[in-house]
Formats: structure tokens, sequence, C-alpha cells
């Protein structure tokens, strides 16, 4: 029989399901013991997310979900991490690839840590995995759905499905929603922006239709007024897009001012809707529509109240969820292993999401032999008057075999 630290895998088995207990009676409150966990030693992880820069609003919102997380862990210290205080050393990549780097040798060389959290996006998530892979780090990215983060190695863990199913979920929720066949796309001109278009392109093909044109726009400008007027030149019936935080602003503000903004003639369909629409300004994005996580866990409700409570707003995106799971399985997992070790967590990531409940998608963060989300939790939105409304457009979701 195998063992972990002499322990058995029944009795691993048994906290696994100790742990996926404690995560259910999250859904109520906690009682903080003062001063308990401060006695001991911390258990430190390291964080990074863009906490600055055009994707400051994703960022800060991932950032503040995992500190709800990381609050509700050290209330209960004698039970998570028996005894000891959880602390998450944050480092800020400004949404860039080479930055992000320099906050994982930071954390790994400085601050000694064995375990990461987060790094959007994509491009960032894929500069800093072979880093990390080398060092043998734990790398838990939450957001970054590029398909190529499977291929990192098998210290890199994913709590969202990848793109080569949100891409496909997009492009079969645009079809049947629109009537339409046949769409333009743009995206930002880095790996996430060309790995969802390419699975947009592809379903999109694969039932009959037809993309028009392909635009991808350089990141970190701030005209991108021909890069819309290309777009436009193919007088597609409907577009399919991304685009980050401030991005999103520069965007549809240059479109509505070229009178080229009108959904009700040409509707507009985003790969993660929030993302792609929350800081346009006024009511310059109203009517998009797309797809997002699903906002259907039985744990999201208890967690958008505690967000909005500690920060005066509710969450900005469906990101603060995603990092709010993360903390807790790098939390279970720890307990679990008894040890931060990463060659003893790679095989403990995957069992503690057999059985945790998360409070992002639907609720189930079940990782398959790659450590990647099995299926996807999502769900199609329409921003509607300036509140992200449940569509009544259904479709069918993309999921592994």
């Amino acid at each position: 029989m195998r063992t972990i630290r002499g322990r058995s895998m029944k009795r691993t088995c048994v906290s696994l399901l100790t742990s996926f207990a404690l995560t259910l009676a999250l859904c109520g409150g906690f009682a903080v013991i003062e001063g308990y966990a401060a006695k001991l030693k911390p258990v430190v992880i390291g964080g990074i997310e863009p906490l600055s820069g055009v994707s400051e609003a994703e960022g800060v919102d991932k950032y503040r979900g995992a500190e709800i997380a990381k609050e509700e862990i050290n209330s209960l210290p004698s039970k998570v991490l028996n005894g000891r205080p959880l602390e998450i050393r944050w480092n800020d990549s400004e949404g860039k690839p080479d930055k992000a780097v320099e906050c994982a040798h930071k954390l790994v060389n400085v601050n000694d840590v064995s375990v990461i959290v987060g790094t959007h996006p994509s491009t960032s998530a894929l500069a800093v995995g072979p880093y990390l892979e080398r060092k043998g780090v734990i790398f838990i990215c939450g957001t970054p759905s590029n398909p190529k983060i499977r291929e990192i190695g098998p210290h890199t863990f994913s709590l969202v499905p990848l793109d080569d199913l949100v891409g496909k979920d997009t492009a079969r929720f645009a079809i049947k929603d629109s009537g339409q066949k046949n769409f333009s796309l743009l995206f930002p001109d880095n790996a996430w922006g060309q790995g969802a278009a390419k699975w947009v392109k592809f379903e999109t093909e694969k039932l009959g239709g037809k993309i028009l044109e392909e635009v991808f726009y350089p990141r970190f400008k701030t005209d991108y007024r021909a890069q819309i007027r290309r777009l436009h030149e193919s007088k597609p019936p409907a577009v399919i897009y991304g685009a980050y935080g401030q991005e999103v602003t520069r965007i549809f503000k240059q479109m509505s001012e070229m009178g080229k903004w009108n959904p009700q003639k040409t509707p507009w369909y985003a790969v993660y809707i929030k993302m792609s629409s929350f800081e346009a300004p006024g009511e310059t994005a109203w009517g998009v529509k797309g797809i997002d996580y699903a906002l259907t866990s039985p744990r999201h409700k208890t967690f958008a109240e505690k967000y909005e409570k500690k920060y005066g707003e509710p969450p900005r995106t469906t990101y603060a969820q995603v990092d709010y799971d993360m903390v807790w399985i790098a939390a279970l997992a720890i307990k679990s292993a008894g040890t931060t070790d990463p060659a003893v967590l790679k095989d403990i990531l995957p069992r503690v999401s057999q059985f945790y409940l998360g409070a992002s998608g639907d609720g189930d963060k079940r990782m398959d032999k790659d450590g990647m989300q099995k299926r996807g939790g999502l769900q199609g939105f329409i921003l509607d008057k300036g509140k992200y409304v449940v569509s009544p457009t259904t479709w069918i979701h993309a999921s592994y075999k």
C-alpha cells in the first residue's frame, strides 16, 4: 500500500472527506480565534496577479477573492492547517509576462515558497509555468485558459475550463442566439487571444459557419481605430470577441465615437463577457452577450455576500471566486499532505479537487490526470442596462471525454 509520510491511502481519503465537509461548513460564518494562529509560524505561499496596469480590475478582483479565503482559513487555524495561519506573499505582475517571471523568481529565491497561486492572463502563466516546473514549485493558475497550460508539466494545475472548451461553447452560444453562422473575430494579439480565436473558429467551421475576418489588436495601446475599421470592413452579421480591462474601455469608446456600435443590427458575443465588457464606459457596451463562468454553485451566494460586505461592492468579474477556490484547495491539499513539499502536493491536489465544492462555476472543481478541469461550468449572460443577466438561450456544453 502506498503511503505518504507514513499515512496510508485509506487514511488520506478520510482526511480528504473531512476537508470536503469543512468546505461545506463555510456556507455559514466563523468565529475568529483571536491571537491563536499568530503565535505559530505561518504557512507561506506566493501570489501573483496584475494589481496595476490594464488588467488591474481583474487582478484586484482575484486578489480580493483570495484574501477572503485566507481569512476564512485563518479563522479556523486548528482545523485547517493544524494551528498555523496562512500567509500569502503577493506580487504585482502588472499583467506583463516579463514582470510575472520577475515576481516568480522573487517568490522562489527570496521568499522560498513552494506553492504559487494566480497569474493572469494566459501569457503570464505560460511565461511563469516553465520556470516553476524547473524549480519543482506547485503552480495553481486561477484563470489562465490557453490550452498550452496543460503542457507545462506535473506541478501545474488549473481551476477553470481551458479555451478548447470555452471557445467552443462561445461559438455554439453565438450561433444559437443570433441565428447566424458567419462571424468576424476581435481578440488581443497574445497567447490567450490567439488560442481563444482558434477554438471559436474551429467550432464555427465545424458547425457549418465561416469566419469572415480575424483581427488581433496590439496590447497596451491607446488607439484601436484601425482595428475597428478593419473589423467592420468585412460587414459581419455578428462579432465574437474578447478583450482586457482598460483596453475594453478604449475599444468601446472609440467604436461608439466612430458610429460602429449597433448591437441590435450587429450583435457582439464575448468570450468571458465580464472581463470583456466590465470597464466599458457608460452605456457603450450595453447589449453585449457572451459566455462566462457560471454563478450556479451552492456556495456562490454566500461568497458574493461576504465579498460585498468586505469591499462595499459585488465582485467585479467571475474571477474573484476562482482565486477564492484556488487558495482553499491549496490549503486543504497542504492539510491532507501534512507538508508543503511539492513532490507530495502534486499527487494530493487532484485528489482534493474530487471532493472540494467550489464557489466558482457550478462548484465542480474536479481535475483530470493532467491537473486540468474536467469540464466547463459555464453560463450565457447579457449586459442589460449595466447589469449582467443570465441569458435565456441555452446551448450544448463542451466537455472533455
